[in-house]
C-alpha cells in the first residue's frame, strides 16, 4: 500500500511539473571568443558548456543559464618585443525564446539573451629590457541573439542544436564578443 501511495504521489508531482512547463537543458559546443581594441584583436575557438533551467509557456520560453564562454590566449613576438594576452568569460543570463511550433517533431526557435558577464583580461608586453603587465576583471551586462531547432525525441526529451552571438561588454578598452554553436538535450518535467 505504501509503495502504491508513493508511486501515486510521484506521478502527481511529475504531472504537476509537466503542467507547469518546467525544463532543464544542457548544451556543449564551440565558442569563438574575440576581444578587440584599437591596437589589435585576440580571438580563438574553444569548447563551451551551458546549463539552463526554464519555463515553457507554449510558443514562448524563458530560461536562466550559466555559460562558460571560453578562454583565449594570444602571443606575438619579434626581434626586440613580445606580447602575451589572455581573455576569459563566464556568464549568467536570462533568455526569451519563441518556438515556431508546426506539425513535425522539429521546432525552430529564435531568442534574445541578457547576461551578467564576468570578463578577465591579462596582458604582458616586453620591449627590449622594459616590461609592462596589466590585469583587469570586470562584470558587465551584455546582450545576445540565438537561433536553432529542437527535435522532440520523446514526450519529455528533445535534442537541441543552435547558434548564438553575444556582446559581452568591455574590459581594458577591449570590446568582447562571443560567437557559438552548440548541441544538447532538454528534459521537460
Amino acid at each position: 500500500m505504501k509503495k502504491l501511495l508513493l508511486t501515486a504521489v510521484l506521478a502527481g508531482l511529475s504531472g504537476a511539473a509537466a503542467a507547469n512547463g518546467w525544463y532543464v537543458q544542457g548544451d556543449v559546443g564551440a565558442s569563438r571568443l574575440e576581444a578587440k581594441n584599437d591596437t589589435g584583436k585576440v580571438k580563438d575557438t574553444k569548447p563551451t558548456g551551458r546549463v539552463s533551467v526554464g519555463k515553457d509557456f507554449g510558443a514562448a520560453r524563458v530560461a536562466a543559464d550559466y555559460t562558460y564562454m571560453g578562454k583565449v590566449k594570444n602571443s606575438e613576438s619579434g626581434d626586440n618585443f613580445s606580447h602575451n594576452a589572455e581573455v576569459s568569460a563566464h556568464s549568467v543570463g536570462v533568455s526569451g525564446i519563441y518556438d515556431f511550433h508546426n506539425a513535425s517533431a522539429l521546432t525552430p526557435y529564435v531568442g534574445a539573451r541578457v547576461g551578467l558577464n564576468r570578463l578577465d583580461i591579462d596582458t604582458r608586453t616586453v620591449v627590449g629590457n622594459s616590461s609592462a603587465s596589466a590585469s583587469e576583471d570586470k562584470t558587465q551586462i551584455g546582450i545576445g541573439a540565438l537561433a536553432g531547432a529542437q527535435y522532440q525525441l520523446t514526450n519529455n526529451l528533445a535534442a537541441n542544436a543552435g547558434i548564438e552571438y553575444n556582446y559581452l561588454g568591455k574590459v581594458a578598452d577591449a570590446k568582447v564578443h562571443q560567437y557559438g554553436v552548440n548541441a544538447g538535450l532538454r528534459y521537460n518535467f
